[in-house]
C-alpha cells in the first residue's frame, strides 16, 4: 500500500525552507529563492509538457510518463495546476503547505476530478502512479482525484 510522507519526511528528503506569506494572492507563498535554485527544475516530461517540479522526481515523472504513453492514457494538463505550486493546501492560509510547494505533487485530468467529487482517474493511471510509489489523492478522506504526490511503499 503507497503512504503519504510526512512533512518531516518531506523536509528530510526534499529539503527544508524557509517561505514568506504572498502580500496579494491568498494562500500562495513566496518560497526561499535559492532553494527553488537549488532543487526546481523546468523539463518537458511527456505527455505533461513543460513543467517546474523538484530534481529528486524528475526522473519518476519521466518513466511514469514512459508508462502512460504506452497504455494510451489520456493526460489533459489544460486546466492542470502542474507539480511546483508554491501554496498552502487549498490556498488557505489557515492549512500546511501543499506538497507542490516541494514540487512533489502533480495534478491534471482536473475537469473529470474536482475536489470533493467523486474521482473519475482511470484506473490505468492510478496503478502506473502507484508503480512508481506515488500517492493518489483520490484516497484523501475529501476526494482529490486529480492529485498525485511522491508517497512510499508500506
Amino acid at each position: 500500500m503507497i503512504k503519504q510522507l510526512t512533512y518531516q519526511e518531506i523536509k528530510s528528503d526534499y529539503g527544508n525552507f524557509k517561505y514568506w506569506e504572498h502580500p496579494t494572492l491568498s494562500g500562495h507563498i513566496i518560497p526561499d529563492i535559492y532553494w527553488v535554485a537549488s532543487h526546481i527544475r523546468y523539463q518537458k516530461i511527456r505527455p505533461f509538457g513543460w513543467i517546474y517540479c523538484h530534481d529528486l522526481v524528475v526522473n519518476h515523472l519521466w518513466k511514469i510518463g514512459l508508462d502512460l504513453m504506452t497504455a494510451n492514457c489520456d493526460i489533459d494538463m489544460s486546466h492542470g495546476a502542474g507539480c511546483f505550486v508554491p501554496k498552502h493546501i487549498n490556498f488557505k492560509t489557515d492549512k500546511p503547505l501543499s506538497r507542490h510547494s516541494w514540487g512533489i505533487a502533480i495534478d491534471f485530468n482536473i475537469k473529470d476530478n474536482p475536489i470533493g467529487q467523486i474521482p473519475k482517474m482511470d484506473k490505468k493511471i492510478i496503478s502506473i502512479f502507484e508503480e512508481y510509489h506515488w500517492f493518489w489523492g483520490g484516497n484523501f478522506k475529501t476526494p482529490d482525484g486529480m492529485h498525485f504526490e511522491k508517497g512510499y511503499l508500506e
